[in-house]
């Protein structure tokens, strides 16, 4: 490790439907090892009740608890209860959501408990694993961290993925846009060039689509140009499309509906991934509904004309970036791919149409491309980086952000796309609001979007001046948003010329100020849990490894008498039986079964 440090730093790619963890290791990012050896980890968290489940573990018992496995809580970080996209997608998810006020929580059952989680929630406990595994795994304690969010993610969800981050015990050095960390990612992995690159990162993940105009001149520096999104589109939305196809064609062979059947749904929604996945490559695939004993064919032609109206929609922010950057799509020097979903046939063919059949780098892995580009980042944050590559970058708002003027309608303080750091200062005039409304505070809301009124846009927070205030019947304010993307609000002393910091409250700072502390000793709680399910299943899958390797040792030695044979052929069946009947056994009751075991193993080892 350069620089003397003794721990590591790690970038993080909280994914939709997959997580991945890169570490900044002997000068170089590497993609590390979280989920059974496996450098990627579905995003899902299982409740039972011996403990929680994460990554494949989760996804593995899934069918036989469906509403207590979660997955795809990104869809839910920051959003409110009420919000259309939320509630179309909640109808696809097995478990359950409920209301606290306008923030969704998610209902988690069992008979003898239940409890209620917020997304942030859920995530902290997705990072506080992958913050244990790389621990594990490098052995070296993890002095920071970088988590990267889509690039159209507002404040409030940006807020959320910190406040979850640190919930989980993780030193945030920055909250980083994927498609930034795709271009660091790229920047490194190329030759040193000698003029400037314009770059367009096209990236297309389980939940969400960003597209990114960078440039980057001769000396490696790099402007984000322009950036525009969609935050719930991407493979989920594929992935939905193939269910309801099988859907249909499943009631048109029964003859009735199983769309209230949750196991069928959850089982739907695992074929259908699967499948999708398979006809990246494959022509066709098979759907099995093992639960209804039902199985059917789906083409790639059939997939594609299902999914080509969500392809052609990607477009849409591929064309308002080129135009906010103020070029064509023949300017591009390179079109970047990044997430699983750009492994898509119709994803590819369309881009290269579009780009008049323009070759799409997919040089990089585009499972790993973000966290790799995250780890670069926390070794230059941390004076870990000495690339003579520069890795520095400009970034450039997604949203503009604006105040509520009285009449509702939203006045602009940074335009989307406008470079940052940057700052505003504003002047209002208070005298007529005041003598009217006789207050002796006055609230202020801002707002992040590009619609005229306020209540079309999400509310990101709220500051108060006190009536003593305001000088000459004028408030003077100024705004600054730094170069991670965090808004503050002072108001202007005239007399002195100092600035005094406002804070801003909204839902998410609400969020974290009630439920922060529970949210570290629900991890806390839960880590003891874990520790605890983790050494029972290793003391289970112990003891069926020796029953297993005992039956087959035995049944390679004929030499011993018939009536031995039989019987200790006999004890291995039974114990292979008793762990099948007592799946749930504790740490304790394994334990003692492995001994009975051994100490009858002494007795015929001589025979061995």
């Amino acid at each position: 490790m350069s620089g003397g440090n003794s721990g590591a730093v790690i970038g993080i790619d909280l994914g939709t439907t997959y997580s991945c963890v890169a570490a900044y290791i002997a000068d170089r990012p590497e993609v590390i090892p979280i989920d059974c050896d496996k450098k990627t980890m579905p995003s899902c968290v299982a409740f039972t009740p011996q403990g929680r489940l994460f990554g494949l573990s989760a996804i593995h018992q899934m069918l036989l608890n469906p509403t207590n496995t979660i997955t795809n809580v990104k869809r839910m970080i920051g959003r409110e209860f009420h919000d259309q996209k939320l509630q179309h997608d909640s109808s696809y998810w097995p478990f359950q959501l409920v209301r606290d006020g306008d923030i969704p929580k998610i209902l988690i059952q069992h008979p003898q408990w239940q409890e209620v989680y917020t997304a942030e929630t859920i995530s902290s406990m997705l990072l506080n694993h992958m913050l244990s595994q790389a621990r594990e795994y490098l052995g070296l304690d993890i002095q920071g961290a970088v988590v990267s969010v889509p690039a159209y993610f507002n404040l409030a969800q940006r807020q959320a993925t910190r406040a979850a981050a640190q919930a989980a015990g993780l030193q945030v050095l920055a909250i980083l846009n994927e498609p930034v960390a795709a271009a660091l990612a790229y920047q490194l992995d190329q030759d040193n060039q000698v003029n400037k690159q314009l770059l367009l990162v096209y990236d297309l993940g389980g939940g969400t689509c960003d597209v990114s105009v960078l440039e980057i001149n001769a000396k490696g520096q790099m402007t984000v140009r322009s950036t525009v999104g969609e935050t719930q589109l991407g493979g989920i939305d594929f992935t939905q499309k193939i269910v309801e196809y099988s859907m249909t064609k499943i009631e048109q062979m029964l003859g009735r509906s199983v769309r209230n059947d949750k196991l069928v749904m959850r089982e739907l929604l695992i074929e259908t991934e699967k499948a999708k996945c398979q006809l990246s490559e494959a022509r066709a695939t098979q759907i099995h509904v093992h639960s209804l004993n039902i199985m059917f064919t789906l083409e790639r032609q059939t997939f594609e004309s299902l999914i080509r109206g969500l392809v052609n929609a990607t477009l849409y922010p591929v064309q308002c970036a080129l135009k906010d950057a103020q070029i064509t799509e023949d300017a591009i020097d390179q079109v970047i791919l990044v997430g699983g979903s750009t492994r898509v046939p119709l994803v590819q063919t369309t881009l290269k149409t579009y780009f008049s059949k323009k070759q799409l780098c997919k040089s990089m892995n585009p499972d790993e491309t973000v966290a790799y580009g995250a780890a670069i980042y926390a070794a230059v944050l941390s004076g870990r980086w000495d690339n003579p590559k520069p890795m520095t970058y400009t970034d450039a708002l997604p949203l503009t952000i604006g105040i509520e003027l009285f009449s509702g309608e939203m006045y602009s303080l940074f335009k989307r796309n406008q470079q940052v750091p940057c700052s505003f200062d504003l002047q209002i005039d208070m005298l007529t609001e005041q003598e009217q409304q006789q207050q002796t505070v006055i609230p202020f809301f801002l707002y992040q979007g590009e619609r005229p009124r306020v209540t079309d846009n999400y509310f990101i927070g709220e500051f108060q001046c006190a009536i003593n205030d305001i000088q000459d019947g004028r408030l003077n304010l100024k705004f600054v948003i730094d170069a991670s993307n965090t808004l503050c609000a002072y108001k202007l002393h005239t007399a002195t010329n100092q600035l005094e910091k406002l804070p801003i409250i909204g839902q998410v700072d609400a969020l974290c100020r009630q439920d922060i502390d529970n949210m570290i000793a629900t991890a806390e709680r839960h880590r003891i849990q874990d520790d605890e399910e983790r050494a029972r299943q290793e003391a289970l899958n112990n003891l069926e490894e020796l029953g297993l390797t005992t039956l087959k040792t035995l049944q390679q030695r004929v030499e011993m008498s018939s009536g031995s044979f039989k019987e200790s052929i006999e004890r291995c069946r039974c114990l292979l039986n008793w762990l099948q009947e007592n799946a749930n056994a504790t740490r304790m009751e394994l334990e003692a079964e492995e001994r009975v075991f051994r100490q009858w193993l002494q007795t015929i080892l001589v025979c061995l």
